[in-house]
């Protein structure tokens, strides 16, 4: 799927790429086809495009990840206005989502996005939220089911929250 998508790219038929990806069902293929909008195929042709497919797409997940690439891909042209505002608008709508699982998944690519374009600040802003909610779930105190659950799998699987805070931190490390 990957070479085709990138063959289709190199081609120039970015829209036949963003009709297949409207048309698969499975998350990891369509995280693997936005692996092939490099920074070299994404320009503001493309970009123009993937907003044409933003307005009918249905699957929100894969839309904000779609955005955050779209946000990098204009810092990396120097549009930091529109990065900004794409990045943004994405953000808002990432809080407002109800699975909290999309939710604390996207926001660790929030970090990440935050990371590339260099504003380490906000990125260890958005790590610690993410670490306090973690905390909380640990002691029972959170409302946030992806955590919780979690929290559940790690007592009853008797592992060490060590381990997913040495994760953390080494997520921390690199954006330090």
């Amino acid at each position: 799927i990957y070479d085709i998508c990138l063959l289709l790219l190199k081609h120039g038929l970015f829209d036949e790429v963003l009709k297949f990806i409207n048309k698969t069902e499975i998350v990891v293929f369509k995280l693997e086809i936005l692996t092939c909008f490099t920074d070299e195929l994404l320009n503001q042709k493309t970009i123009e495009q993937c907003f044409k497919y933003l307005k009918y797409s249905k699957d929100k997940f894969f839309n904000y990840i779609l955005l955050l690439r779209i946000s990098e891909v204009y810092f990396k042209l120097g549009n930091d206005l529109e990065s900004k505002k794409v990045f943004n608008e994405t953000l808002i709508n990432i809080f407002q989502i109800d699975d909290e699982f999309d939710k604390s998944s996207l926001l660790i690519l929030v970090c990440e996005e935050l990371f590339k374009q260099g504003k380490l600040n906000e990125s260890l802003e958005y790590l610690e939220l993410i670490e306090n909610e973690f905390k909380k779930s640990l002691n029972d105190e959170s409302n946030n089911q992806y955590f919780n659950q979690l929290s559940k799998t790690i007592s009853k699987k008797k592992l060490s929250a060590k381990y997913f805070f040495d994760l953390l931190s080494a997520f921390r490390q690199d954006v330090v």
